[in-house]
């Protein structure tokens, strides 16, 4: 059973914990916002990397902040984390680094278990972003190697209306609502399919137009090209609606003060619907496949309590066999703030591919903790449920500056 395994692998975190390591993974909330707008990261992250309430709506209005802020020469980071820290300002540079060693449970009896280490190589990404005005900003991502990861132009606000924004270049699309640098024990794999690995959220060359209608709906479109510039132009759509929390403007509800609070006055909920169709090519140009991927989110914040749930339905088509493929990804986390800096989480992921008759289930559970707001760790187990029973345990510190 998991839990016997979840209470035997804290030995191994902190075996991991003292010797410590280096493992790339793609992470991108770095605090270059901060230093531009002069805020602490807390502003816009409950845990980095991942977005709080308001740091959504930042993002859903171009990374543009609701109006003016005084500006000062370091940024103070306190009141999340247990420790203070400070960022410089004046830098349209950021940086992330990330250490993290792991072991993996050999399905051999416990006692000829050997506690062996699996450190990766380094990992270091730089991010750039840079507003230019009140309605223009360049946001980058790079890696240290190759090519970007993401790099594109995002204009906000077009003809002074929040309902209309723009990107204009390489990005990660907006379908489902959980972001790739959101995940925080493991990658989600919800927008990608068992049978060809196509993932609707991967960044990829493009145009999309998104906005906020009223106070709480929001709404994106966008034709991408799915691999080279000879391929096929992807589209997808995605349209989302939340109930409670601050709005979409950034205003918070309003609060009788003189009355009791409820427990709705600290809840939000978040029901959003994507779907995304496009083709997928051979290295020769020739297509082989049809993608048609629908999917349902929701995002549960219940005072202390978050509970995130995301489900995509695959009927993908595989043109050289004329076989309709269907497949089935789903997952469901749950974390509680037991401090604003320690959150202790769960999260199953579940895959089904109905032609292939294959199914994978995941759990993985952990804590995440931050030292100070731009220092997190994280100490996690594995247990994946497939055709082989695998069990990994991770440690991991992740530091942006």
């Amino acid at each position: 059973m998991i839990l016997p395994r979840v209470f035997r692998c804290w030995r191994v975190c902190l075996f991991v914990l003292l010797v410590g390591g280096v493992l790339p993974s793609r992470a991108e909330a770095f605090p270059v916002f901060a230093r531009t707008f002069s805020v602490p990261c807390s502003s816009c992250h409950s845990s980095i990397t991942r977005r709080s309430e308001f740091g959504d709506v930042f993002r859903k209005n171009g990374f543009q902040w609701p109006g003016g802020l005084e500006l000062h020469d370091s940024i103070d980071l306190q009141g999340r984390s247990p420790l203070a820290g400070a960022l410089p300002k004046n830098s349209p540079i950021a940086l992330v680094a990330q250490a993290s060693a792991s072991h993996t449970f050999e399905n051999v009896p416990e006692e000829d278990q050997l506690p062996v280490v699996s450190p990766g190589g380094p990992s270091f990404n730089l991010l750039f972003a840079a507003p230019i005005g009140d309605n223009v900003t360049m946001f980058g991502t790079w890696p240290g190697s190759g090519g970007p990861n993401e790099m594109y132009a995002a204009f906000s606000r077009l003809f002074q209306t929040p309902a209309l924004n723009l990107k204009v270049g390489l990005f990660e699309q907006t379908t489902t609502v959980f972001r790739t640098n959101e995940n925080l024990l493991a990658p989600y794999r919800l927008s990608t399919a068992a049978h060809n690995g196509h993932s609707v959220g991967q960044a990829r060359m493009g145009v999309e137009a998104s906005g906020v209608l009223g106070r709480r709906t929001f709404w994106a479109a966008g034709t991408v090209k799915n691999s080279d510039f000879g391929a096929h132009w992807d589209s997808y759509y995605h349209l989302e609606y939340k109930f409670g929390g601050i709005d979409l403007h950034g205003r918070e509800p309003e609060v009788d003060l003189d009355a009791e609070p409820t427990l709705w006055e600290d809840s939000a909920v978040t029901v959003s619907h994507w779907g995304y169709l496009g083709k997928v090519s051979d290295p020769g140009g020739e297509d082989t496949a049809k993608i048609r991927r629908l999917g349902l989110d929701l995002k549960l914040q219940l005072t202390r309590t978050s509970l995130w749930s995301g489900y995509q339905l695959g009927l993908d088509q595989e043109l050289v066999s004329n076989q309709q493929v269907t497949n089935v990804t789903t997952f469901v986390e749950l974390s509680y703030a037991v401090r604003s800096w320690f959150r202790p989480m769960y999260l199953i992921q579940f895959v089904d591919s109905t032609t292939m008759e294959r199914e994978s289930i995941s759990h993985d559970v952990g804590v995440i903790g931050l030292v100070t707001e731009n220092l997190r760790l994280r100490a996690s187990f594995r247990y994946t449920q497939d055709s082989v029973e695998n069990e990994v345990a991770n440690f991991q510190m992740l530091f942006a500056f």
